[in-house]
């Protein structure tokens, strides 16, 4: 009566969707920073898996759906108020804990690469050349100064989030 093998692709409609449109998100991250930054991002690069969780960390926070609600507002009953930037702009991000008591006028910001927002809790995760570091706080640059290519030599990956170190696979 028209039923379909377990297993069989299109009697999986829904999450076949899905898939593509969350193929579709991925791609828009991924030529977005190939755009801003002007060259090319190879499909095997440690920032690929980032681009990844932060497409969907994004429509978990904005896709409004036919109710009116996103994703995230339907989990947790409020609308999300974590700032956010683009996927690999550079930022400047304050550490959770302050190293000490330090002299007035050192710097307490540290440059990064924006990764994503970290679910359940008011963190985002920034991208440094030892690793991925969870802030609370963090500052956007002026418009000329968020895009640096110094991003592609950051070898963290989503589930290698510490730099390798050299000689290290």
């Amino acid at each position: 009566l028209g039923t379909r093998a377990a297993g069989d692709y299109q009697s999986h409609g829904g999450a076949e969707n899905a898939l593509k449109m969350m193929k579709g998100h991925v791609r828009a991250v991924k030529y977005g920073l190939e755009d801003r930054l002007g060259e090319p991002l190879d499909a095997t690069h440690p920032l690929i898996t980032w681009i990844v969780a932060y497409a969907g960390a994004m429509y978990r926070r904005f896709a409004v759906g036919p109710d009116g609600l996103t994703p995230f507002t339907r989990m947790t009953s409020r609308p999300s108020s974590s700032p956010t930037a683009e996927f690999g702009e550079k930022v400047m991000w304050h550490p959770l804990t302050p190293q000490g008591k330090l002299p007035g006028l050192v710097p307490r910001a540290r440059p990064g690469y924006y990764l994503m927002p970290v679910d359940g809790s008011n963190e985002s995760l920034f991208l440094t050349p030892e690793g991925a570091v969870r802030a609370r706080t963090f500052t956007r640059l002026a418009p000329d100064e968020r895009w640096d290519k110094e991003i592609f030599a950051c070898t963290a990956s989503y589930l290698q989030p510490n730099a390798l170190q050299p000689g290290e696979s």
